[in-house]
């Protein structure tokens, strides 16, 4: 029995490549290993948009099918002109996510394209040993192939919509100090590290698209708000502040980040229902809208995908912990929680901020519980 060099795992004498890694001991990687690691990142790109932790996986199947010692992703800024490490492997993480490059191998790949194999760096002209100096490390070794994004677009013209697409490079991923005997990356090792950039550019379209998704959702929520915010029944700001509260409430309870999502969509879009047409209601004749907005709200926001969670709490935020309240005359634990938390956050709003207000209708109006993560979040905010 021996170890494998890159995992621990213990092999048998005769084995030729690692079950658990696929690196093979002597420098090469079966076709078969690449291929369930590649399958791997395809599966975990497609679970989850978690930008960093994607390529923090590409970076250790790129060392790992390489049979290298240490690997990393740079990505280009172009505000700087300058490369810098999105994901680093080793004890010197920290250090390099300081640092900028703007010369060496992986500089000569990003501007020009190409891939490039440097068995003896110091022999390569390319090499500067910029980041070998800040880190105290010694790169034998380079392997460094473009990271290259396909961006696609279309065009009108007289026959119709034509797709064109472009292409641009975006950063680079290395692999440094082939670790078998002889110490050389092969051409074989690029094709498997190319493979590996091609999946790095598809994590960062991916997590721009979604970027690009949030942005205009977000866009369309304050949208919305302004649009609520120019009826007769909702002040300047209300939406907003209303937001700010439940999600400081809400953070007091521990609440997770999808939820805490679904929670400011739902605090800031609570009185949609406004915009209806049916709720016409002079303000003068009642402080209020209708009671009837937390339904009409309700169902503006069913159809909505990104705003299914939003829509019991829209819903029934106008319910009482007594059971007193509207539209369904629900009360206590089975109104939702983020309901309870945007009625007092709500209630705080309308009624001038009187604090003693809101202390009275304990375990009247409002969810005990929230009523003291209420004056949590008050006191951390003084």
């Amino acid at each position: 029995m021996f170890e494998c060099i890159q995992c621990g795992e213990n092999l048998p004498d005769k084995a030729n490549f690692c079950p658990k890694c696929g690196s093979g001991i002597n420098g090469k990687v079966g076709e078969l290993a690449v291929q369930n690691r590649l399958i791997e990142i395809s599966q975990a790109m497609n679970s989850t948009l978690d930008l960093d932790a994607l390529l923090k996986q590409i970076n250790l199947c790129a060392r790992e099918l390489t049979c290298a010692e240490t690997g990393s992703t740079m990505l280009y800024d172009s505000a700087r002109d300058e490369l810098y490490f999105k994901v680093a492997l080793g004890e010197k993480e920290d250090i390099l996510r300081h640092v900028t490059i703007r010369d060496g191998i992986a500089w000569w790949v990003f501007k020009n394209g190409s891939s490039a194999i440097v068995n003896d760096t110091k022999s390569d002209l390319r090499f500067t040993g910029t980041v070998d100096k800040v880190t105290s490390f010694d790169s034998r070794s380079i392997l460094c192939v473009p990271i290259i994004l396909t961006v696609g677009n279309q065009r009108s013209s007289v026959q119709g919509i034509e797709n064109e697409s472009r292409t641009e490079i975006i950063g680079v991923i290395e692999v440094i100090n082939k670790l078998f005997d002889p110490p050389q990356f092969t051409a074989e090792d690029r094709r498997v590290l190319s493979i590996l950039a091609y999946q790095a550019a598809i994590a960062v379209r991916n997590a721009k698209a979604a970027g690009d998704r949030r942005n205009f959702f977000i866009n369309a929520i304050e949208i919305f708000m302004t649009a609520m915010e120019s009826t007769q029944f909702i002040p300047q700001g209300h939406c907003m502040r209303v937001a700010r509260s439940a999600i400081g409430m809400a953070h007091e309870f521990g609440v997770g980040h999808d939820d805490l999502n679904d929670l400011y969509y739902a605090s800031a879009l609570h009185d949609i229902g406004v915009l209806d047409i049916r709720c016409k209601q002079s303000r003068a004749s009642s402080g209020i809208c209708p009671e009837s907005h937390t339904i009409l709200g309700a169902e503006m926001v069913r159809p909505v995908n990104l705003l299914s969670g939003t829509e019991a709490m829209i819903r029934h935020h106008h319910e009482m912990w007594n059971g007193s309240g509207f539209p369904d005359g629900i009360g206590e634990e089975d109104i939702p929680l983020g309901a309870r938390i945007i009625a007092v956050a709500e209630a705080f709003e309308e009624m001038g901020q009187e604090r003693e207000f809101i202390s009275a209708q304990a375990g009247i109006s409002f969810d005990p519980d929230v009523v003291d993560a209420f004056f949590e979040m008050e006191l951390l905010s003084l």
